[in-house]
């Protein structure tokens, strides 16, 4: 259960990171630092599932992997769920 949680967090974090590089796109009509921004992304995916590969016994790596997807899987279902 730690494994999902530490991974829905670390999914949370890279979603609000892309939240913030689309509003500077936005503003700045003009898109800058998407390397930086991807970067950042795989970063942050990467150290929660070595964290979670090094510390078995507390968390799961299977269980971290789903919970990096589980802001996709909400993103999609509310697309398709509110489709207008």
């Amino acid at each position: 259960m730690t494994g999902f949680v530490l991974g829905c967090a670390a999914s949370a974090l890279a979603y609000r990171n892309t939240e913030n590089y689309v509003d500077r796109t936005i503003s700045a009509k003009m898109p800058a630092g998407t390397v930086f921004h991807m970067m950042l992304n795989y970063m942050i995916w990467t150290v929660v599932l070595i964290v979670s590969a090094v510390f078995p016994k507390y968390l799961n790596i299977l269980s971290c992997a789903a919970g990096l997807f589980m802001i996709r899987v909400a993103l999609i279902i509310d697309s398709l769920w509110r489709k207008e």
